[in-house]
């Protein structure tokens, strides 16, 4: 099944005209407690072409692509991912932690290297008990109950009470949960619905588990009077904006198609100063190719004219064009501390001494 899946992501980038960085399983199967006829929770993360995000109409942030009875296949934007892990959003947290991982980049691994930063306990807090409580009260609380739905009671529960004693986002795999959280007097009932939810293609109505309806009853209250004393917090924009623009605007493949297309479209005579080598000319090549990287080859093909100055780059009909090759944009760039891309490019010496940018 990996295989149908890494085909279908290939298919999404090459008709979305996306980068996928991450690919990974977030349902049952990713919990630990999938049935025979469970389907196949795909969820992935990916990144647009520089100029989508400055479009003036807006681009979905969402693509939601396959969903039968086998694969439910969707995903988010880069942008909207990282809006959402500011508000420490779990669904965030919970992607990363999968163990099931059907493909991953480097720029997944930057990631998840700052999720601490934007982990929320009260968020977090609320978000598990909400889960539990809305699972409790629409599907547990009759005689006659759907016997799966206690894991979804239950997983959000344990989750939460991981929260509490480790003050760290939990994993996803219930029995890792249930090892850390769940009280011995309660885990033959557990094991029991667990066994049938793993070999039963639909787990049939049955009497309500008296004993798990009372933990349910006592644990919520707990959780959210501890939720509700926490004080909240956030991380910092500043590091979610140069981890975008890093990811986005700085990738190797970006920097190296930009170069490639300015280089192949434009012959010698009309821009002679990439072919020269004098430190005056390579000023010039800075400027115009820092207008390339960040204006596409699509956009720039409005551009009738590029004039080189000393302290700004002129471009007709390109507004794109225009505001990311402005000297205050490449300065505010430059400044980005780990986007060293950018000031190893752009931060050469003019022949008076002076930085062009």
């Amino acid at each position: 099944m990996k295989d149908v899946i890494l085909a279908e992501l290939k298919k999404i980038e090459e008709r979305e005209n996306v980068k996928i960085i991450m690919a990974i399983e977030s349902g049952s199967r990713a919990w630990g407690f999938a049935s025979p006829d469970s389907d196949y929770d795909v969820r992935f993360i990916y990144i647009r072409k520089p100029e989508d995000y400055l479009k003036l109409e807006g681009i979905r942030d969402v693509i939601e692509w396959q969903l039968d009875d086998v694969l439910d296949i969707n995903g988010w934007d880069l942008k909207k991912a990282l809006q959402l892990l500011h508000k420490s959003n779990p669904t965030v947290f919970e992607w990363c932690a999968s163990p099931i991982v059907y493909y991953q980049t480097e720029e997944f691994e930057e990631l998840k290297k700052i999720l601490p930063e934007f982990f929320s306990i009260k968020k977090s807090l609320f978000h598990y008990w909400h889960m539990a409580e809305t699972h409790y009260r629409e599907y547990l609380k009759e005689e006659e109950v759907r016997l799966k739905k206690y894991f979804y009671a239950l997983r959000p529960l344990l989750a939460a009470k991981w929260i509490i004693d480790k003050q760290a986002a939990p994993p996803m795999l219930f029995d890792e949960l249930v090892s850390a959280e769940l009280e011995p007097v309660l885990l033959p009932e557990v094991e029991r619905l667990l066994e049938m939810k793993k070999n039963l293609p639909e787990m049939e109505k049955g009497p309500k588990v008296q004993v798990l309806n009372e933990y349910i009853e006592r644990a919520l209250p707990e959780i959210k009077s501890i939720a509700e004393a926490k004080e909240d917090t956030s991380g910092s924009w500043d590091l979610l904006n140069t981890l975008f623009l890093s990811m986005v605007y700085a990738s190797p493949e970006y920097m190296e198609n930009s170069r490639s297309c300015l280089t192949k479209n434009n012959t010698q005579e009309q821009y002679p100063f990439m072919h020269a080598e004098s430190s005056e000319n390579n000023n010039h090549f800075d400027e115009c190719y820092m207008k390339e990287v960040y204006g596409s080859p699509d956009m720039m093909q409005g551009v009738s004219k590029i004039i080189c100055e000393k302290d700004k780059i002129l471009a007709n009909e390109t507004p794109m064009g225009c505001v990311y090759a402005s000297p205050m944009s490449i300065s505010n760039s430059t400044e980005t501390s780990k986007i060293n891309i950018f000031s190893k490019m752009f931060k050469r010496k003019n022949k008076n001494g002076k930085n062009n940018i």
